[in-house]
């Protein structure tokens, strides 16, 4: 055993559908898997939260990521700096910046993160789906 604690998840889950049975483009559906994945590691490694959310819907001709905690939060200047402690912000901006969407970050200390991620449902470029993939 290592000094890690455990971790242990609730998993007390809401699922929707919105009927929406296509899928995204695969460059928009990797880019939403990584930063969903680097969100929560983010949530158990650092905000000390009992509670993240994690919501996931077609808007139009956009993939829409919501992500939030209930944790410490942080001050705004912090987030995304590139330091000890990571590169898993800024490797979320890019990610997006990549596929053209938009990115937004908030936390504000006792109040919990919240992300908020619109990626375009396929690709607008000339490269292929392969090619956008991070």
């Amino acid at each position: 055993m290592t000094g890690r604690p455990s971790i242990h998840l609730d998993d007390r889950r809401e699922l929707r559908a919105d009927g929406t049975r296509e899928n995204p483009g695969s460059a928009a559906d990797a880019a939403a898997y990584r930063i969903a994945q680097e969100a929560l590691t983010n949530v158990v490694r650092h905000a000390h939260a009992t509670r993240a959310n994690v919501r996931v819907s077609r808007d139009g001709e956009f993939l829409h990521i919501e992500i939030g905690d209930d944790g410490h939060g942080t001050d705004e200047a912090s987030l995304g700096r590139d330091d000890d402690s990571g590169t898993g912000i800024i490797g979320m901006r890019e990610r997006t910046k990549l596929l053209d969407g938009t990115f937004e970050i908030t936390s504000a200390s006792g109040d919990g993160t919240h992300i908020s991620v619109r990626l375009p449902w396929a690709s607008r470029h000339g490269r292929s789906d392969r090619q956008g993939q991070v």
